[in-house]
């Protein structure tokens, strides 16, 4: 998914009223793991609601936050 397009979302799950937008979204966060502080960006699908702005998140979104994370992990152990 590149650039905007209409979501899998038929309405808001929050407001029911408006329309989801997917956008790809340059996520950064940091974890504290056992071996130390993780810091990862991904790109992954956000769903925005054009009406209440509630940001929706999938399992596919879910997934890639989880494999960058996961990849940083991996990279500490093997320093």
């Amino acid at each position: 998914m590149t650039g905007i397009e209409r979501g899998g979302w038929d309405s808001c799950d929050y407001c029911r009223r408006g329309q989801v937008v997917i956008q790809q979204t340059e996520l950064r966060f940091r974890r504290v793991t056992d071996r130390g502080v993780i810091q990862c960006q991904v790109s992954v699908p956000v769903g925005y609601c054009d009406q209440c702005g509630f940001r929706h998140v999938d399992a596919a979104a879910d997934a890639a936050i989880e494999a960058a994370a996961r990849r940083a992990y991996e990279e500490l152990g093997a320093k």
